[in-house]
C-alpha cells in the first residue's frame, strides 16, 4: 500500500513539472491547489468553532444538569486542545542594515531586479542552505556560510533571488491561517489517536501489576474503539490537507526557482542546485575536519568539493534522479527542479556590478569565526 502511494505521488510530481515546462511564462501562475489548501484551511477552524457552539448550546438544552457540565467540559477541552496557541518567538537576531551595508545594498538590488523587498535582517549560519522567514513582523533571510562559500558570484545572486523569490511568488505556506491550520489539524489527530501517547505508555509500565487489572485493559479496549472513527476522520483530513499544501509548495518552490534564474541566470542557479547533488560530501568533510581540528574548516570547503571527481558527481545525480530525493518534503525531488531550470535558459534580468557581490562577499566572511565555532559545536556533539 505504501509503495503504491508513493509510485502515484511519483506520478504527480512528474505530471506537475510537464505541465509547468509546458507553460512558455518566465514565472507561471500559482498553483490551483492554493484555493482548495485555503478552504480546507477554513473548514478546519470552522470545525473548532462549531465545537465551541456545541459545548455553549448544550446548556439549552433539556438534559440533566450533570450532564450539561460533563458535556460541556468535555467539549471545551477539545477546543483548549486543538486551538492552536501562538508560540512565544525568540527575538530576531542578525544583522540589520547598519551592520552589513554592502550585503544589504546587493540584496536591495537583486530585491529590484525581481519585484521584491530587502529583508530586515540578516542571520549567517552554519548550514548547507539558505532560507527566508517571519519573526516578529520581522522578514529574516539565513544565509548557510557553507552554501554561500561553495557558489560563485552568479550563484550567490541566484540563492537570494531564489530566497526572496519567496516572498512575492504567492508561496501561502507562511499565511497565518495556513500555519494555524495545520497545527490544528496535526492537534486533531494527536488528541483522537486510538492508544496512550508515549508518556503514558511510560506510566502504565510504572504501575503495579495489581493496577493493571482485566477491567482496566477492557476499559482501554473500549476507549481505542470509540475513537478510532474520530481518529479515522482526523488522520484523513490532516493527510489530505498536508498532500494539498506539498503540492501549492511545489509549484512555489518551482517558481523560486525561475525567479532565482531571472536574478542570477539559469547557470547560477543550476551551479546552487548542483551544490544540492553534494550536500552528504559537504557535511562529512565539514564533519571530519571539525573533528580533526583544522583551523579553518570553512575556507578549506571549496578546495575539497573541487577534488570530488566528476565521476562521482555524476553517480550521485544518478542516485538522486533515481530516488527521487529532495531538500525535505516541501520541496520538490531536486531532480525535477535542475530540468525545469535546465528547460528555458535565462540571462539575468539585471547584470548586477560584480564590485557589489566581492564587497557583500566580504562581509558575509566576517562572519567565518562565530560560524566555525557553531560548526565545531554542532559536529562534535
Amino acid at each position: 500500500m505504501v509503495r503504491w502511494w508513493q509510485r502515484r505521488i511519483n506520478r504527480e510530481e512528474r505530471h506537475e513539472l510537464e505541465a509547468l515546462l509546458a507553460r512558455p511564462e518566465i514565472v507561471p501562475p500559482g498553483s490551483p491547489m492554493s484555493g482548495l489548501a485555503f478552504a480546507i484551511a477554513i473548514t478546519i477552524q470552522l470545525g473548532t468553532v462549531v465545537v465551541a457552539a456545541l459545548a455553549v448550546a448544550v446548556w439549552f438544552t433539556g438534559f440533566a444538569a450533570v450532564l450539561k457540565v460533563v458535556v460541556s467540559v468535555i467539549l471545551g477541552l477539545l477546543v483548549v486542545g486543538v486551538v492552536p496557541v501562538r508560540r512565544r518567538q525568540p527575538r530576531p537576531n542578525g544583522w540589520v542594515r547598519s551592520d552589513a551595508p554592502a550585503l544589504f545594498a546587493l540584496l536591495d538590488a537583486v530585491g529590484a531586479a525581481i519585484g521584491s523587498r530587502a529583508p530586515d535582517r540578516v542571520v549567517v549560519d552554519a548550514e548547507i542552505q539558505a532560507a527566508v522567514g517571519r519573526l516578529r513582523g520581522e522578514i529574516v533571510l539565513t544565509i548557510g556560510l557553507p552554501l554561500w562559500l561553495l557558489l560563485d558570484d552568479d550563484g550567490r545572486v541566484a540563492v537570494l533571488g531564489h530566497e526572496l523569490g519567496h516572498l512575492v511568488n504567492d508561496d501561502i505556506r507562511r499565511r497565518w491561517l495556513i500555519v494555524w491550520s495545520r497545527r490544528s489539524a496535526s492537534k486533531w489527530v494527536n488528541l483522537f489517536w486510538p492508544g496512550p501517547s508515549p508518556t503514558q505508555q511510560k506510566m502504565q509500565r510504572r504501575r503495579y501489576r495489581i493496577g493493571r487489572s482485566g477491567a482496566g485493559g477492557l476499559a482501554g479496549y473500549i476507549q481505542h474503539l470509540v475513537l478510532a472513527p474520530f481518529f479515522a476522520a482526523a488522520l484523513a483530513g490532516a493527510s489530505t490537507y498536508r498532500a494539498v499544501l506539498t503540492r501549492a509548495g511545489h509549484r512555489a518552490e518551482y517558481r523560486a526557482d525561475r525567479i532565482g534564474a531571472l536574478a542570477g541566470g539559469t547557470n547560477g542557479m543550476a551551479g546552487a542546485i548542483d551544490v544540492l547533488w553534494i550536500r552528504d560530501i559537504v557535511a562529512a568533510s565539514l564533519r571530519t575536519a571539525a573533528r580533526r581540528g583544522d583551523e579553518h574548516p570553512l575556507l578549506d570547503l571549496p578546495r575539497l568539493v573541487a577534488e570530488v571527481p566528476e565521476q562521482e558527481r555524476e553517480r550521485l545525480r544518478r542516485r538522486a534522479a533515481l530516488r527521487l530525493q529532495r531538500v525535505d518534503d516541501d520541496h520538490p525531488p531536486t531532480a525535477m527542479r535542475a530540468e525545469y531550470i535546465a528547460a528555458t535558459p535565462l540571462e539575468p534580468a539585471t547584470r548586477l556590478d560584480g564590485s557589489l557581490v566581492a564587497a557583500a562577499d566580504a562581509e558575509v566572511r566576517s562572519a567565518l569565526p562565530e560560524v566555525e565555532r557553531e560548526l565545531r559545536t554542532l559536529m562534535l556533539r
